[in-house]
């Protein structure tokens, strides 16, 4: 047993949420600075997460006026994801 298995949770009214601090969490992926069709960055693969399928997933749902596409690719002898802004 927990201490959750005993607590009791207390429904409250009118407490007011406080403001949001700060701008907020930034993205580690320069999506906002493709600004033209055509504009693209590279991540080598060494250091290209796997939140940058997410990321661009997010980027795509909250910006439909967006669109955006990766492929692999091998730039100067490195591989990697080059991310594109296509629409």
């Amino acid at each position: 047993m927990n201490e959750w298995d005993t607590w009791e949770f207390v429904i409250d009214t009118s407490v007011p949420v406080p403001k949001k601090e700060g701008p907020g969490r930034r993205c580690k992926y320069p999506f906002r600075k493709l600004t033209k069709v055509g504009n693209s960055f590279f991540i080598p693969l060494q250091v290209a997460p796997k939140s940058l399928q997410v990321n661009l997933n997010h980027w795509k749902k909250a910006y439909p006026h967006r669109n955006f596409i990766q492929r692999v690719v091998t730039e100067h002898g490195a591989e990697g994801i080059r991310v594109w802004r296509t629409k």
